[in-house]
């Protein structure tokens, strides 16, 4: 598979994330401050394994 090959999914398999959208997840905070500090998040309808873990 062609994502295994992928810059993103090699770092979250060495930080050990089950998948690379924790890198989108992180983007999208770094831009739009979704995430303030002590934030609690649910996580609805995501695969599991993936934003969940």
């Amino acid at each position: 598979m062609e994502r295994q090959k992928d810059h993103y999914t090699k770092l979250a398999r060495s930080f050990g994330y089950a998948a690379r959208s924790v890198y989108k997840l992180k983007q999208m905070n770094e831009r739009f401050r979704l995430i303030k500090a002590g934030s609690r998040i649910l996580d609805l309808g995501a695969f599991p394994g993936s934003w969940s873990s």
